[in-house]
């Protein structure tokens, strides 16, 4: 969980921003993304087939709003991505 001094681990402690475990690195992960898609919409990206994993495509998944993840496994694919993106981006209205 993401709190105002950082991410709470399980056991109630702070991360500080060293990483003792892949936990600890998932965790921080997790509590960036949640705060992020609490302040508006959130676009996630995995590129390559290193990031093809199901455990990457799944936390990228959860970290973006629902709708915008997208996968490129080349560069062709992902100028697509950012081109659709883009347009998406056009169509917003700020608002207060």
């Amino acid at each position: 969980m993401l709190q105002s001094k950082g991410v709470v681990r399980s056991n109630g402690t702070y991360l500080d921003g060293s990483v003792a475990s892949t936990t600890d690195v998932n965790m921080f992960q997790i509590g960036v993304c949640n705060a992020m898609k609490a302040d508006g919409i959130i676009y996630s990206i995995t590129f390559g087939s290193g990031s093809s994993s199901l455990t990457a495509q799944t936390t990228m998944r959860n970290c973006a709003t629902p709708g915008n993840y997208y996968h490129a496994p080349d560069n062709a694919t992902l100028n697509q991505i950012f081109q659709q993106i883009a347009g998406n981006l056009g169509v917003l209205r700020l608002v207060q």
